[in-house]
């Protein structure tokens, strides 16, 4: 919105009149009526945007040098673009889109098979198809009084992922706290009290992992598709950047996600 008593800069060249102003002209409202400058079909941006402004004393520079409308025009149209991704000076958005083909319905046994619990490494059948949040399911029997499985594996975006699961408790199904790509060692230790009714699987869950960093903040999927037509962009999971699909997987279909994120950046200065 444009404000009275303000400056601004001029993203594309427009005529007014018998006057043309030029892209990355410095407009003050006190002089020229940027209310009918933007009727014309001038694009404004008030001049505290610092990413604007700069790209301003460039374009003033190539329309020394001669250079083309056009040219001029969309080197202040991308500075615009640019600045709008810019969070501060310190955070930067970034785009991501991916493809997976053919996940699996939501199960209990792909990655562990059913076995009775006792305390050392689980045999694993099989990886993933593609990065998953995991089910991990406990059959208590009521006789456990300690344990914990121990999972290691890495994320979807290649970095080490790690969750350790009480033993103890009711027969439930837990949801990893994370995504896997792959899953390198499930472990239990420290088991007492088990019975022969107490038995653990894991399979893959319904929420499909993105890969964005766990620092990341803001994620947002602002398109899906399946079988690359578009649909509703599903439930998305921000704590553990996963996100389960309008249509549920069952093996058969292929989804892409187009996606952004947040990401702050440590600046040193010497």
């Amino acid at each position: 919105m444009l404000r009275s008593m303000a400056t601004y800069y001029l993203l594309t060249t427009t005529k007014l009149g018998v006057n043309e102003y030029k892209s990355g002209k410095l407009i003050d409202s006190a002089l020229t009526d940027v209310v009918a400058l933007a009727a014309a079909g001038g694009a404004l941006v008030v001049s505290t945007n610092a990413v604007v402004a700069a790209a301003a004393l460039v374009v003033q520079e190539m329309w020394k040098q001669g250079k083309a409308r056009e040219e001029c025009d969309s080197y202040m149209m991308l500075a615009y673009s640019a600045s709008k991704d810019v969070v501060d000076s310190t955070s930067t958005v970034y785009y991501g889109k991916v493809l997976y083909s053919k996940p699996l319905l939501s199960e209990l046994i792909s990655v562990v098979a059913d076995i009775q619990m006792a305390n050392g490494p689980l045999g694993l059948l099989t990886q993933p198809n593609v990065p998953s949040r995991l089910n991990v399911r406990l059959v208590c029997a009521g006789g456990i009084s300690a344990g914990i499985v121990t999972l290691l594996g890495f994320g979807a975006d290649g970095a080490p992922v790690t969750q350790a699961i009480p033993l103890t408790g009711v027969t439930r199904t837990v949801v990893t706290d994370e995504a896997f790509a792959t899953l390198t060692s499930a472990t239990l230790s420290a088991l007492a009290g088990g019975a022969a009714g107490d038995h653990i699987s894991i399979g893959v869950s319904d929420y499909l992992g993105l890969p964005v960093p766990a620092a990341a903040t803001a994620l947002t999927v602002f398109k899906e598709t399946l079988d690359y037509a578009n649909e509703a962009v599903g439930t998305v999971h921000a704590a553990s950047r996963s996100i389960s699909p309008s249509h549920a997987a069952d093996g058969t279909h292929e989804f892409e996600f187009w996606y952004k994120y947040t990401l702050a950046h440590t600046h040193t200065l010497s």
